[in-house]
């Protein structure tokens, strides 16, 4: 096998492999020979002529004696060349005849290069970001929900409630996927998403059938590696239990659990100062 590598551009590349005949052709032969055996009304047994066997199985046969080369070749480039792959690869142009032997691409796209300029003697601007006292309140937002507590809920779930239930995959007919069943997980049910809005009202003890849009690896026989596929997937979601994040409120004693703060006040004024020293850096 050899392989040629085309930068078409500084991104996009195609890979152009050749397997020599005498490779190729005696693995095609040889599962020829097998399926001359079958029995094929009006032929004895192994007298099924050649040119039968190839309109009948030619594009089975090939895919299966094609496919090991498919991948060695796979294998070996994407081992001996460090590309750095925005997605991929797609197998193109392939094509077997006899006496030029088996021929087939890889093209995909890398990450571009992008050659730095000169930049030595440039003057450059240094931005100076003020605080704002929303910058301030959204800080102690994030320590607010950092320091939440989670209780128990008990009746329905709503949006933002914590949902702990057992999950198994369903194939579309609704029958149970074997080994894939993930249990005690926790999901956050967030306004406006695809799961919120089909386990809203649910309770601890009920199970419900959900369908979602998700990225699932989907198996290519002929490269023998997974690539990811946008589908639909089915789960019965048996809930456990139903729980609420309560955030602290923002007072004296709040900013004393914080630290060393007599009140709220001076705990403002740390996240200012703090602020203002990271802007300034």
């Amino acid at each position: 096998m050899d392989y040629q590598i085309q930068r078409e551009e500084n991104w996009h590349h195609v890979i152009s492999v050749h397997v020599p005949p005498e490779q190729v052709k005696p693995e095609l032969d040889a599962k020829y020979a097998e399926l001359k055996n079958i029995r094929l009304e009006g032929f004895r047994k192994g007298r099924v002529p050649t040119h039968l066997v190839k309109k009948m199985y030619g594009k089975q046969v090939e895919a299966d004696v094609f496919r090991p080369f498919i991948s060695e070749a796979y294998q070996t480039i994407f081992k001996e060349n460090e590309f750095d792959l925005l997605d991929s690869p797609e197998l193109v142009n392939l094509h077997f005849d006899e006496q030029q032997g088996l021929t087939f691409e890889f093209q995909f796209d890398v990450r571009p290069v992008i050659p730095a300029p000169d930049y030595q003697g440039l003057s450059v601007d240094r931005y100076i970001f003020s605080v704002s006292e929303d910058d301030v309140a959204q800080t102690l937002e994030v320590m607010r929900r950092q320091n939440a507590m989670v209780y128990n809920v008990e009746g329905e779930a709503q949006a933002g409630h914590f949902v702990i239930a057992d999950l198994q995959e369903l194939d579309v007919s609704g029958v149970p996927i074997l080994g894939q069943r993930l249990e005690d997980r926790v999901l956050e049910l967030k306004d406006g998403e695809e799961i919120t809005a089909q386990l809203v009202g649910i309770k601890a003890g009920e199970e419900r059938r959900v369908q979602l849009t998700m990225e699932k690896p989907v198996e290519s026989q002929l490269l023998q590696m997974q690539t990811p596929q946008v589908q639909q997937v089915y789960y019965s979601v048996a809930v456990k239990e139903i729980k609420e994040r309560r955030l602290p409120e923002l007072d004296d004693e709040f900013a004393k659990d914080m630290g060393e703060f007599e009140n709220l006040q001076a705990l403002k004024k740390a996240v200012l100062d703090r602020l203002n020293n990271q802007a300034q850096s």
